[in-house]
């Protein structure tokens, strides 16, 4: 095979790429025609390589010593959807929690904000939907601040127990914490003063449940 061909192009860069990493058929259009590119890509799943997960979708697959094969994402699969448009993301509600594992459930229905064009998707048993917003509602998007956010208002303030909070708080990078603080305005009342409290690393004050 030569070096340069479609299909070595590709080789790299699913080489570059993690287990677990979600590739779609736009991330490779600049090594050929898209005709050339999904042959490269079919000979892939053949061998198992890669995992097809919708039309112009592909998994690496990773696996767990302890469980087996696991599924991608709902924030890979999102993030490539995104990609295909040159695309920021946001996920809210459900996804937002189930992207800072302060829910195990996945949703059916994930959603998220995006400054791209609005659109849906099917992938496996989950539907992935993008609904357009604009910059204000998208302050901190593709952050874990912005997820941060979304996923407080999400479980709402009976919901953000002293056990999420500290949660979130041993997640957070230092990084993280100055993106918190300039999202404070963006909650509601009752969601700022948890925001301050992870806002700065060594405050928080919530009691051991």
């Amino acid at each position: 095979m030569h070096k340069n061909s479609i299909s070595n192009k590709i080789n790299r860069l699913i080489n570059r790429a993690k287990p677990g990493d979600v590739l779609t058929t736009q991330d490779m259009l600049r090594f050929g025609s898209r005709g050339a590119v999904d042959n490269a890509l079919s000979r892939l799943v053949k061998t198992g390589r890669v995992v097809r997960l919708a039309h112009g979708m592909y998994y690496l697959p990773k696996v767990s010593p302890r469980i087996g094969p696991l599924s991608p994402s709902l924030d890979q699969i999102a993030s490539a959807l995104a990609r295909q448009t040159s695309s920021v993301i946001q996920p809210i509600g459900a996804a937002a929690a189930n992207a800072l594992g302060l829910s195990s459930q996945v949703p059916a229905r994930a959603i998220y904000l995006t400054n791209g064009t609005a659109r849906r998707r099917r992938v496996g048993s989950v539907t992935i939907e993008l609904k357009h917003a604009g910059p204000r509602t998208l302050a901190g998007a593709g952050t874990k601040a912005g997820s941060v956010v979304h996923a407080l208002r999400y479980l709402g303030q009976e919901g953000t127990s002293p056990g999420i909070i500290r949660q979130l708080d041993q997640q957070l990078s230092d990084m993280d914490r100055q993106q918190i603080r300039r999202l404070i305005p963006q909650g509601p009342g009752w969601m700022r003063p948890v925001l301050k409290q992870l806002a700065e690393p060594g405050n928080l004050v919530v009691e051991s449940t």
